[in-house]
C-alpha cells in the first residue's frame, strides 16, 4: 500500500480449510472481525478464501457451522465455456482449445480406482500449454508421455496425444499461413469438402489461431503508439517553459522510469503491459535530445521517431484487416452455410484482441455473420451435440 498508493483491495487466502485445529479460533476471529490477533485488516479491504474438498486433499478439515455462518459460502464447479474466455485471453495453446471443443467432458475429470486417483484439471491444461509452446520453439516432439506429465488420466492423455498429432498435421497439410496470405492451394478445398467434422473444426481453429497472431501484433503496436503519444503530449506541454529541452525530457523520462518500477513492485502490469512499458522506456532512453538545440528542434526530433512507430502500427492494422478478409474468403468457400462459421465468428467475438480490433476496424462480413448466426445459442448446441456423438480418436 505504501509503494503503490492503493488503499483498497482483496486479501486472498488459499487452502483456508488446511488451517490447523489450534489456529481455527484465530481464523474464526479473522473472518468475522477482520482481525488477526491484534492486527486489523485495513479499511476498504475484502477477505476472500478458497479451499479444496476433503476428497481432493488429505490435509483439509471441514469448517463447523459457527464458522460457515459468518461467511458467504460458494461451491464452484469446473466449466469449460467459462474457462475458455480466460484461456483465450491468456493465449492457451490452440491445439488444447480445439481438442476441448471436441471433448468438453475431458476438461475436468477426477476418478478413483484400485490404482489410485486419476485426474485432469484446468491447471493441468494451462501448464501443458506452456510446455507445448516451448517444445514447438525447440522443435521437440510432443508425445503421450509428455502429455501424461500434466494430464493425469491415461485415457484422456492418449486421446489428446492422438488429436495433437492430427492437429499439427492439419496445420501443415492445409497451409494456414498461405490461406491468410491469400494463396490457397486448389486441393485444399477438395480435401475439406470430404473431411469429417472434427477435421473441419480443427482447420477452423487453426485459422482462428493464425488470425489471432495478426490481432495480437496490431494490439501491441497500437498500445505502444498510445503510450509514446501520451509521453510526447506531456513533453510538448512542458517544452514552452523549459530553458533546456534535454533537461525537460530527462525529467519526464525519470518519471516514466519511476512509475514503471512502482507498477512492477505492485504487480500492476500483465505480461503484455510490462513488455510494452519496457519497450517505451528503452525507446525514450535512446531519444534524449542534445543540449544545444531549440525546443522546436527537440520536439521535431522526438516526433520524427514517433512517426516511424505510427507507420509500423498502421502496417500491422492493415495486415490484420487483410488477413481477416482472406480468412472470410476461405471460410465462405470451404464451409458455405456450415456450422464451422459459427465457431469462427464466435472466436472473433470472444477474443480480447480480435474484439478490440473489430470495434475500431469494423468488418461488414463479420457484422453480417454475427447477426445471422445467433452465435451463443447455436454454438453451444452444436458443440454439445458433437460431444455426445463424437467417437474417440484412438
Amino acid at each position: 500500500m505504501k509503494d503503490s498508493g492503493l488503499h483498497e483491495g482483496i486479501l486472498f487466502i488459499d487452502e483456508i480449510n488446511c488451517v490447523s485445529e489450534t489456529l481455527a479460533p484465530t481464523m474464526l476471529q479473522f473472518l468475522q472481525c477482520k482481525m488477526f490477533g491484534n492486527q486489523p485488516i485495513p479499511k476498504g479491504w475484502i477477505i476472500a478464501a478458497a479451499g479444496n474438498p476433503p476428497e481432493y486433499n488429505k490435509s483439509v478439515r471441514d469448517f463447523d457451522m459457527v464458522t460457515l455462518d459468518r461467511v458467504r459460502y460458494m461451491e464452484l464447479e469446473a466449466d469449460f465455456a467459462v474457462w475458455k474466455e480466460y484461456a483465450k485471453a491468456e493465449h492457451i495453446h490452440r491445439a488444447i482449445l480445439s481438442y476441448l471443443e471436441l471433448r468438453p467432458n475431458n476438461f475436468y475429470r477426477v476418478e478413483s480406482d484400485v490404482d489410485g486417483m486419476h485426474f485432469v484439471t484446468a491447471r493441468g491444461w494451462e501448464d501443458l500449454s506452456y510446455l507445448l509452446k516451448s517444445y514447438e520453439e525447440l522443435h521437440l516432439p510432443i508425445n503421450e508421455t509428455v502429455i501424461s506429465e500434466f494430464i493425469h488420466h491415461k485415457e484422456t492423455a492418449m486421446d489428446a496425444a492422438a488429436y495433437f498429432d492430427l492437429f499439427y498435421k492439419y496445420q501443415d497439410d492445409y497451409g494456414i499461413s498461405d490461406i491468410l496470405a491469400g494463396h490457397v492451394r486448389p486441393q485444399v478445398f477438395a480435401r475439406i469438402n470430404q473431411a469429417a467434422f472434427d477435421e473441419r473444426l480443427s482447420v477452423t481453429n487453426l485459422l482462428s489461431d493464425g488470425l489471432s497472431n495478426y490481432f495480437v501484433r496490431a494490439s501491441i503496436e497500437k498500445e505502444r503508439t498510445d503510450l509514446w503519444y501520451a509521453f510526447l503530449k506531456k513533453y510538448r506541454s512542458q517544452l514552452s517553459d523549459a530553458k533546456v529541452p534535454s533537461v525537460c525530457y530527462f525529467k519526464l523520462l525519470k518519471q516514466e522510469e519511476q512509475t514503471f518500477v512502482l507498477e512492477q513492485e505492485g504487480n500492476l502490469l500483465n505480461q503484455k503491459q510490462f513488455k510494452n512499458k519496457d519497450w517505451l522506456i528503452k525507446k525514450l532512453q535512446n531519444g534524449i535530445p542534445e543540449n544545444n538545440i531549440s525546443p522546436q528542434e527537440a520536439f521535431a526530433q522526438a516526433k520524427a521517431e514517433f512517426e516511424l512507430q505510427i507507420d509500423i502500427s498502421e502496417q500491422a492494422e492493415l495486415a490484420a484487416s487483410l488477413a481477416l478478409e482472406r480468412a472470410f474468403d476461405f471460410m465462405e468457400q470451404a464451409f458455405t452455410g456450415g456450422q464451422e462459421m459459427v465457431v469462427f465468428v464466435t472466436d472473433l467475438t470472444i477474443g480480447i484482441e480480435s474484439s478490440a480490433f473489430l470495434s475500431e476496424h469494423p468488418s461488414e462480413r463479420y457484422t453480417l455473420y454475427n447477426q445471422q448466426l445467433l452465435i451463443g445459442s447455436r454454438r453451444e448446441h452444436l458443440l454439445s451435440e458433437l460431444a455426445r456423438d463424437s467417437e474417440q480418436f484412438i
